[in-house]
């Protein structure tokens, strides 16, 4: 099932918006919309991801060099 939602634009960038949408081939202006935000929420996933993974690196390098020196100061 869909759901319906209405947005407004400035002019300017409506007007950028159907040019994109004409360039890039989509049938419809919700095609590219839906396209974009599917696009931004797999990013944001993968942005999660890599900020988790360089924490947990981060947490593992502190934890390294704390049972090297035997203490968590630096």
């Amino acid at each position: 099932m869909r759901k319906t939602i209405t947005i407004s634009l400035p002019e300017e960038l409506a007007k950028k918006l159907a040019v994109e949408i004409k360039r890039r081939n989509f049938a419809t202006t919700s095609e590219f919309i839906r396209r974009l935000i599917n696009k931004w929420f797999i990013e944001e996933e993968e942005r999660k991801y890599l900020l988790k993974k360089r924490s947990n690196q981060i947490l593992k390098d502190v934890i390294k060099r704390a049972e090297a020196t035997g203490s968590l100061e630096e």
